[in-house]
């Protein structure tokens, strides 16, 4: 039997003995601390853009999707989205008050070439040529809505269903829906009208 040897924890650089050789940690603790690359913004967010499509096509975001559809990415403990990260890497700052919008409509499109800067208001007014809006600028509410997956009739099965004890994944699953349409469902914030 070989006596051990000692050597220096690579994170804070106490001796210790190791009790397997290749150990270099003299905790998990230190192993947890120990020094890591970090990497920059930039990397971060185009590793999650596909490589190699057409530079005309839709570049849709391969990282984190909110309830919405718009890409997320984690800056400083704080989710933003996407698209603005890819604006501001490829074109600089966004001025304040001014939003990056889309001219595909494609909400986890991050091609710069397809996004825009404009204001709220023009925001509002292209979403509203392009029939994604009611006259007033809001969503229209229930099946007036270019984008309502669902009927009214099947909204009131949804809440008879959950009522009955369905589970509402299964709900989501049977309706085509995500999970979190069938919570807002059920608790009255979308679809109030009935």
């Amino acid at each position: 039997m070989h006596p051990q040897s000692t050597r220096n924890c690579l994170s804070c650089g106490e001796p210790f003995t190791p009790a397997r050789p290749p150990q270099t940690y003299c905790t998990h603790r230190c192993f947890l601390s120990r020094p890591r690359p970090k990497r920059t913004l930039a990397v971060r967010a185009w590793e999650k853009v596909p490589s190699g499509i057409d530079p005309d096509a839709c570049w849709k975001w391969q990282g984190t999707i909110s309830a919405y559809g718009y890409g997320l990415l984690s800056v400083d403990r704080q989710n933003r989205f996407a698209h603005r990260v890819i604006w501001e890497l490829t074109h600089g700052p966004i001025p304040d008050g001014m939003c990056v919008c889309h001219t595909c409509d494609v909400r986890d499109c991050v091609n710069p070439n397809h996004l825009w800067l404009g204001t709220n208001d023009e925001n509002m007014h292209d979403m509203s040529m392009k029939g994604r809006a009611s006259r007033q600028g809001h969503a229209s509410p229930g099946e007036s809505n270019p984008s309502a997956k669902l009927t009214e009739d099947q909204v009131r099965e949804i809440r008879r269903k959950d009522a009955e004890g369905m589970n509402r994944p299964a709900l989501a699953a049977e309706y085509g829906v995500r999970y979190d349409a069938i919570w807002r469902i059920v608790t009255r914030r979308d679809w109030v009208h009935i």
